[in-house]
């Protein structure tokens, strides 16, 4: 299985500023309409230290940190609300919060290429670090649709994603999902359409953990994890080498403000 090193492709060490600026308003337009407006940098942490990498959209992205459970938990509520199937294995993450971003590396400026689509919540800074929010709203809208009074602990909901995560015949067989429910001790009516109301569940989880589909400069705002599951691909760009481009290699890029200083001097060119 790829990681995401092996997603990254030309690193460019040779373009002048002019180039690169010649470059994003070639093939970023789209992005750039959003960014002037709002000139929060979008960050992500890489291992890369070429000025300027290219980086396609990610198809088979395995995640580093977070488990098959909350992985196949989340791609079900976000496939059952817009369809997109498998969205964790096929996104950039991305954010503005610098101090997140320099968890995973050397902070870059991301630039999505063409036309692109993402989500967000106001509500999610990081979905890794925020599972727990996941099985509460997934618990809440199960409870709603089996029309039960008993509460869905974290531990069952945890238990019921496990197996899912381990045999995807769960979710398409209802004797096999009934004997589940049965294992987690999950209340449900006889005759129940358990495979219809696990399925049910998806879009009003999703809602209610507040995502979106649509208002960037909203989540750039936000300062929360941004997941672009949709572009033409990405240039990346390495705030140190940039510096150096533009006579601004004394500013500390361990420093919000420095970055923030660099990336508008360099919008002011675009």
């Amino acid at each position: 299985m790829k990681t995401f090193k092996d997603f990254l492709s030309d690193s460019i060490d040779g373009p002048s500023v002019d180039g690169i600026v010649e470059m994003l308003k070639r093939d970023c337009s789209p992005f750039l309409k959003v960014a002037k407006v709002h000139n929060y940098p979008l960050l992500r942490g890489m291992d890369e230290t070429s000025i300027v990498s290219t980086i396609p959209q990610p198809k088979y992205r395995k995640p580093k940190d977070s488990t098959a459970a909350f992985n196949k938990m989340f791609n079900f509520i976000v496939e059952g609300a817009i369809g997109v199937k498998d969205i964790r294995a096929q996104t950039l993450f991305c954010t503005t919060n610098f101090q997140q971003a320099n968890i995973y590396g050397n902070v870059h400026y991301i630039f999505p290429k063409g036309d692109y689509k993402f989500i967000w919540s106001p509500e999610i800074y990081d979905s890794y670090s925020s599972d727990t929010l996941f099985l509460r709203a997934f618990s809440d809208s199960l409870v709603k649709e089996l029309g039960i009074f008993q509460s869905i602990s974290f531990k069952m909901a945890r238990r019921l994603w496990t197996r899912i995560a381990e045999n995807e015949n769960y979710l398409t067989d209802n004797e096999k999902l009934a004997e589940l429910f049965e294992i987690c001790e999950i209340q449900f009516k006889e005759g129940a359409d358990l495979v219809h109301a696990m399925a049910s569940t998806a879009k009003p989880a999703f809602e209610n953990l507040q995502y979106q589909t649509s208002g960037l400069r909203l989540a750039f705002k936000s300062m929360n994890e941004i997941l672009f599951y949709e572009s033409g691909g990405y240039y990346a760009i390495y705030p140190e080498k940039l510096a150096a481009e533009l006579h601004m290699q004394d500013l500390n890029f361990t420093k919000l403000e420095d970055i923030d200083k660099l990336y508008d001097e360099f919008l002011s060119r675009l």
